[in-house]
């Protein structure tokens, strides 16, 4: 869970580098979001006040929008912002609550892990070919699968350590 003012809660689970690599992972989101934001706006003014519009620009918003969604998967478990049934978790006692954790978090890494090996070998199947107008390669486009998805891995990893510890300790 976030605490307040966007920041990671300060007993994440998450090393001092990890969480550097998370904030980071952030702004990227945001830099991302914003020129899907900036893009789209320019494009309607473009096209609506001028009559003319940025025939590029479909293109780099659908890129930028593919970036930010994936590197945000990444984000997202860092801060816990996805989806969850909470009630069974909550229903559980504490002891079970922490091998439900281990079992979760060991879980999606192992899926992260999947979607970088698979996506890795999608980027380099599409390499070849390019957008239309922009001519980036669509490699580039997909290649936010492996980069998304090995943070959501180092994410998770890290939070089955801390859970595994927590274990021991106990």
């Amino acid at each position: 869970m976030s605490a307040p003012g966007g920041t990671l809660p300060q007993r994440d689970g998450l090393p001092g580098v990890l969480r550097l690599a998370t904030e980071a992972l952030k702004a990227a989101v945001v830099g991302a979001f914003a020129l899907v934001v900036v893009t789209s706006f320019l494009q309607v003014v473009a096209r609506y006040v001028f009559a003319w519009p940025f025939a590029w620009a479909e293109e780099l918003v659908r890129l930028a929008n593919i970036w930010c969604v994936l590197l945000a998967v990444g984000f997202g478990i860092a801060y816990s912002a996805h989806f969850r049934i909470g009630i069974l978790s909550d229903m559980l006692p504490p002891r079970l609550r922490r091998v439900l954790d281990i079992v979760v978090q060991g879980l999606m890494a192992l899926i992260a892990l999947g979607m970088v090996v698979l996506g890795a070998s999608f980027v380099q199947r599409t390499m070849m070919s390019s957008t239309p107008m922009l001519g980036i390669p669509h490699g580039i486009a997909y290649a936010a699968v492996p980069v998304g998805f090995a943070a959501a891995l180092a994410v998770s990893l890290a939070r089955l350590v801390a859970a595994l510890r927590d274990r021991e300790a106990r």
